[in-house]
């Protein structure tokens, strides 16, 4: 299940509790044995082990809503919260009661709960967790003054009565009133400032996902409506190269070879872009076992073909361990061409292309490198987004829709995977594809950046 803000929020302050625990006995040693000053250790330490009991409570709370063995609610959440705080002011009062009171000067603490308080509750909430943590504060430096308590004096530390001086403690808990009650207001306001804009970049993403569906549906339908039209007019040309009703004239012959190339060219790019627009669209993506080994030597033999005419040589490693892995044979086959025909079209003559294939542990890594022109610094950002075409690979050829590692980079998305580059414009470029080996539940969608490399 997703954690709710409520339930992160509890978490937090589990980690939280813990790390002050750890560090008030650590200051408790610390004060007695090395810097010599009085204190109560022995309340301190039951004190902590309290605060240990609490924070295990509500560690088993959020660890039975995880497992489903508690029902839960926000109003549930929220006294969780609450309770926790509270008991945390509790603590800190008594804790301060045995260290020196006033004259402690980790007095500062009650601050920390109330932005805390700000952070994780309404208003409302928060005002009465400060006025607690005030009327607390206020209550014990009362008791002490009129000597209804005892007074547990910082021997070592603090040489004179504090807690006993009227006027010290008039001026200290006014501006410490001031201070708590201002600290509230503005933390209020910045988070609730932050909600606000939060809420309104949610409304406007959802917004644009809304948009970019009803773009993905039209260029869908445009699409499977150009396809056939393209597709008749290639085939009349076809007709008319073939000389079925005579030989055609020089002129003719070159007018229509070139209609026809560029028909090939629009069909490629229209069948490109109904494959993204399908992807992008469906949820449906059947996964099923398969080798990849077979499906990389099927492909070797394609891409050499490919690559004869300009002289590259083609290089394929292979990892023994590597064969059989779960995804989209055709997707994943589809993922490989592109790369490859990349590598051999931005690739001069003679130049190298390989193609490795490791194992991953539980992941496979594939690794497309090239001797080609490289990819340009100021491209680099923009290199996955579609119809995006650097300009050195502009001059090189005029071919290309800027479609292919954006279909590329959807295939990676929708197997879970991770797809990224390394390039020195005019030296070459190694792309490297990160798929998982079983098939995995659908991740939530996250739009990762381009260039962000996980580590492998």
């Amino acid at each position: 299940m997703n954690k709710s803000r409520e339930i992160i929020s509890i978490y937090w302050l589990i980690k939280l509790r813990w790390i002050s625990t750890a560090f008030i006995i650590l200051v408790t040693i610390l004060a007695k044995y090395f810097l010599q000053i009085s204190i109560q250790d022995k309340q301190i330490y039951i004190l902590c082990f309290i605060l240990i009991l609490l924070n295990f409570s509500s560690y088993l709370y959020v660890k039975g809503i995880l497992f489903k063995r508690i029902e839960r609610s926000l109003k549930s959440d929220k006294a969780v919260i609450n309770f926790q705080i509270s008991t945390d002011l509790i603590i800190l009062t008594f804790l301060l009661h045995f260290s020196g009171s006033i004259e402690n000067p980790f007095i500062i603490v009650y601050i920390f709960h109330m932005i805390l308080a700000s952070v994780m509750l309404s208003v409302t909430e928060s005002i009465i967790q400060t006025s607690c943590a005030l009327i607390l504060l206020g209550l014990l430096v009362f008791l002490e003054f009129f000597e209804i308590i005892p007074h547990y004096r910082l021997e070592g530390f603090v040489d004179h009565s504090l807690y006993l001086n009227a006027k010290y403690l008039g001026l200290t808990g006014l501006v410490f009133i001031g201070a708590s009650y201002t600290v509230l207001y503005m933390t209020n306001f910045i988070v609730g400032q932050l909600k606000t804009f939060e809420r309104i970049n949610r409304i406007a993403n959802l917004s644009l996902l809304k948009k970019d569906e009803i773009k993905n549906k039209f260029v869908l339908r445009l699409t499977h409506d150009l396809k056939s039209h393209i597709y008749t007019i290639q085939s009349l040309l076809s007709v008319l190269r073939s000389n079925i009703y005579g030989k055609l004239e020089a002129t003719q012959e070159e007018l229509t070879n070139r209609a026809y190339n560029r028909t090939v060219l629009i069909s490629t790019f229209i069948k490109d872009l109904l494959n993204l627009t399908e992807m992008q669209l469906s949820d449906k993506f059947e996964m099923k076992e398969f080798s990849l080994t077979k499906s990389v030597r099927e492909l070797e033999y394609q891409m050499r073909k490919n690559a004869k005419s300009k002289s590259i040589d083609i290089n394929v490693y292979i990892d023994d361990s590597v064969d059989i892995i779960c995804g989209n044979q055709f997707s994943i086959e589809q993922l490989l061409a592109n790369l490859l025909n990349n590598a051999i079209k931005y690739t001069n003559e003679k130049g190298q292309v390989n193609l490795d294939v490791k194992d991953n542990v539980n992941n496979v890594l594939i690794e497309i490198t090239d001797t080609g022109i490289g990819i340009p610094k100021v491209a680099a950002t923009k290199i996955f987004n579609e119809f995006f075409r650097a300009e050195n690979a502009k001059v090189l050829t005029r071919d290309g829709a800027g479609m292919g590692l954006s279909i590329v980079q959807e295939i990676v998305k929708k197997h879970n995977g991770n797809i990224w580059f390394d390039s020195k414009e005019n030296i070459g470029t190694t792309f490297y594809v990160l798929l998982p080996k079983k098939c995995r539940i659908k991740p939530e969608k996250h739009k990762m950046s381009k260039l962000e490399k996980p580590s492998i």
